[in-house]
């Protein structure tokens, strides 16, 4: 889950930011429906998920060929995204 990206002139680091909770959808890593996401703050307070997915979820990426193979994003989020995101998935109080 290592994974580095800059948007928009802003650096998303797995690596060196706070895993805040992460979920998936309890299928095996290797099959073409899994799915995990993972909430994170960086040290400016800004807010991200990291996303993964097998061929037939929603991070998947189409190759040369027009098949679809696994992939990972991060996406940036407002704060109140993120705690709306997190309420919701990880089934927390996070008021």
């Amino acid at each position: 889950m290592n994974m580095k990206k800059i948007i928009n002139g802003k650096t998303y680091n797995t690596d060196t930011a706070l895993l805040i909770g992460s979920w998936d959808n309890g299928c095996n890593v290797t099959d073409f429906d899994y799915f995990a996401e993972t909430l994170f703050k960086n040290q400016k307070d800004t807010y991200f998920l990291h996303g993964e997915s097998g061929a037939r979820g929603p991070y998947a990426v189409e190759t040369d060929n027009g098949w679809y193979r696994g992939g990972e994003d991060i996406v940036p989020m407002e704060k109140s995204e993120a705690w709306a995101w997190a309420k919701e998935v990880l089934e927390a109080d996070v008021s």
